[in-house]
C-alpha cells in the first residue's frame, strides 16, 4: 500500500511538472507614468463637426447679400458664429458638437439650412422678409436698408469669447476720433 501511495504521489508530481508553463518572456510596458503617454497629435478627441463651411448663396430674387451678416445658430435661435457675405459666399471655421443641431441662417430672408457636415453648402434664398420682420431686422441691423451702413452693429470682427482691444483699421465701417 505504501508503494502505491508513493507511486501515486510520483505520478501526480510528474503530471504537475509536465503541465506547468514554460517561462514566457513578457515585454514590460515602457510607459511608467501618464506623463509618458504619447497620443498622436492628429487624434480627434471630440465628437463634432469640425472644419470650414463655405456657403454659396443662390439668389433668384436679387436680394441684397453683399456685406450682409450671415449666422450659424443653434436650435434655440441663438447666434453661435457670424460671418459676412462677400460675392454671394460666406465662410465659417467651425467646431460644433454633434449632439445638437445647428443651422446657417440668412437673416435678411429668414432662410435657414441644417448643417450636417463641413465643406460646401448651397443655400437658395427666398424673397425678403415681411414688413414687420423687416422692421425688427432694421432695428437689429441697418445693413438691409436702402443706404446700408457697413458693420452697423459692430459685429465684426467676431470675438467668440471674452473681450479684446482691436485697432480701428480692423473694424469695418467704424473709426475713432
Amino acid at each position: 500500500m505504501k508503494t502505491n501511495n508513493i507511486l501515486l504521489v510520483f505520478l501526480l508530481l510528474t503530471l504537475l511538472i509536465s503541465c506547468s508553463k514554460v517561462n514566457e518572456t513578457i515585454t514590460p510596458d515602457p510607459t511608467k507614468t501618464m506623463e509618458e503617454l504619447v497620443v498622436d497629435i492628429n487624434f480627434d478627441w471630440s465628437s463634432s463637426i469640425k472644419g470650414e463651411i463655405v456657403v454659396n448663396l443662390t439668389n433668384p430674387n436679387n436680394v441684397s447679400t453683399d456685406k450682409e451678416i450671415i449666422n450659424i445658430i443653434n436650435s434655440y435661435g441663438t447666434v453661435v458664429k457670424r460671418s459676412v457675405v462677400q460675392d454671394t459666399i460666406a465662410r465659417f471655421n467651425i467646431e460644433l458638437p454633434q449632439n445638437a443641431q445647428y443651422y446657417v441662417q440668412f437673416p435678411v430672408t429668414g432662410d435657414e439650412m441644417l448643417i450636417t457636415s463641413t465643406d460646401q453648402m448651397e443655400m437658395l434664398l427666398g424673397s425678403t422678409l415681411s414688413e414687420s420682420a423687416k422692421l425688427k431686422m432694421a432695428v437689429e441691423s441697418c445693413t438691409s436698408c436702402a443706404n446700408p451702413m457697413v458693420n452697423s452693429g459692430g459685429e465684426l470682427p467676431a470675438i467668440n469669447s471674452g473681450y479684446t482691444i482691436i485697432h480701428q483699421d480692423n473694424v469695418p465701417g467704424w473709426e475713432t476720433t
